[in-house]
């Protein structure tokens, strides 16, 4: 069962990482995220991305699984970035 509270500590940390970020990280988080939608619509079909943003406390399972799931490709991009980054600069 999707849990509310663990999604808006997941967003919490998604928004930490992205305040953190060098535009530069948000660039390339960008594009890798892209490329992973639209491996997925070349597979899959095009996705409806119309829907508004709806407030965490009006989510129902459905959704708070789903935002989950987004929240945690997110983090894992991001935080993927910052370590190949900071392996780059050691090398360097």
């Amino acid at each position: 069962m999707p849990d509310l509270a663990a999604l808006l500590q997941l967003d919490g940390l998604a928004r930490r990482l992205v305040s953190q970020a060098s535009r530069d990280e948000l660039a390339e988080a960008a594009r890798l995220l892209a490329l992973n939608l639209a491996c997925y619509q070349h597979h899959y079909g095009p996705l409806p991305l119309k829907e508004p943003a709806i407030p965490p406390a009006e989510l129902d399972e459905a959704h708070v699984a789903l935002v989950t799931n987004g929240t945690e490709i997110l983090v894992t991009v991001l935080e993927g970035l910052k370590l190949s980054h900071r392996r780059d600069a050691r090398s360097q």
